[in-house]
């Protein structure tokens, strides 16, 4: 479940071991570090991650460093500080996530909802990422932070604590000699994604993100210890790697953009707000057969009025086109779209 991962030069005494700690995400396994006196991240809290974390005595910890505030890294925070009485820090930017977790998941969540609203999603869509989300708050739990000074002093060294946003607005990347512990700033398989807290905070995104890793190329790194898989030999080469792949998608989608606006779709920059507008253009395809129905329940329903009234139904003596209207199943549904047609007919009466 754990194993060494080198020792620093700082000191050549103590080790710094990786712990793999277990998830229920898609993405598998966290890496805690322990660096002497002082733990990167905890994992989250759940049955199996508290089993790993029980295995090691750490009633001797001082400090926990968060790379960022997301629950599978710092959902056991508040154990750790039960436990050791440790200070935990974390950037300004995460302070909440951290130290409000229940309640900033709650805020969060309506914001995502709200975004999808005025994305035109689907109702049910919607219901059931909330449900998710929201699902989150048993993996973690509010814990009293500090924020994190540039620099850390530790057993095993002095740390240099270097703000990354992108993945989240206070994600950050902790420099130890030549040793980088990444968090999910930089992971040796998968792209982290850069976008989701873009929809309610500006330090986030595609675009800060790049400048975080662009801030990371010049130094001079031996190994990247990331917040999942293994470890990174070459940080440049990574970084490059994952500059490619965001302009390979890039591609695709501007080319996807294209196709589009070859069969008529426009796209509007601006606000959230603009709602997608949906149209049905098939009208001329039903029209026959809707008008032949409504001119037949008209005639059901003039046979009817002269049974009751005791008279035959004649002929027709007026009949009006018919007035189509379209419009939305309701607001939840805009692609669904109901049609009506309007039908007036007169008909000859005789007793």
């Amino acid at each position: 479940m754990e194993g060494v991962i080198g020792t620093l030069k700082s000191t050549g005494v103590n080790a710094a071991l990786m712990i793999k700690v277990p998830t229920p995400f898609h993405v598998g396994d966290v890496n805690v570090y322990v660096l002497g006196d002082t733990f990167i991240d905890t994992g989250p809290k759940t049955v199996d991650a508290m089993a790993v974390l029980k295995t090691r005595d750490v009633t001797s910890i001082k400090n926990v460093l968060i790379t960022h505030g997301h629950v599978d890294h710092h959902g056991a925070a508040l154990y750790m500080k039960k436990i050791s009485n440790c200070r935990v820090f974390v950037h300004k930017n995460d302070f909440l996530a951290v130290s409000d977790y229940k309640n900033e998941l709650e805020r969060k969540s309506k914001d995502y909802v709200q975004f999808l609203e005025k994305s035109g999603i689907q109702k049910g869509f919607i219901s059931m990422f909330e449900q998710y989300y929201t699902g989150f708050k048993e993996y973690g739990e509010g814990c009293e932070v500090e924020l994190l000074p540039d620099t850390f002093e530790t057993e095993t060294g002095v740390i240099t604590v270097i703000h990354t946003p992108g993945h989240t607005g206070g994600s950050c990347c902790f420099y130890v000699d030549d040793i980088l512990y990444t968090g999910d700033t930089l992971l040796p398989t998968i792209s982290t994604n850069p976008s989701i807290h873009a929809v309610f905070d500006d330090t986030c995104g595609l675009k800060n993100y790049q400048q975080s890793l662009k801030a990371l190329l010049p130094l001079k790194v031996n190994k990247c210890f990331p917040g999942h898989g293994g470890v990174i030999n070459d940080h440049k080469k990574r970084i490059q790697q994952i500059f490619k792949g965001h302009n390979q998608r890039r591609e695709v989608v501007m080319n996807s953009l294209s196709e589009l606006g070859k069969k008529g779709i426009v796209f509007m920059g601006g606000s959230y707000d603009s709602q997608t507008e949906y149209l049905f253009s098939r009208l001329n395809e039903v029209k026959p057969a809707m008008v032949e129905e409504a001119t037949q329940n008209a005639r059901e329903v003039a046979q009817k009025f002269a049974t009751d009234s005791k008279s035959s139904l004649g002929k027709i003596k007026k009949a009006y086109q018919g007035q189509f209207s379209i419009e939305s199943r309701d607001k939840n549904n805009p692609h669904i779209k109901k049609i009506r047609v309007v039908s007036t007919i007169e008909y000859y009466l005789s007793d």
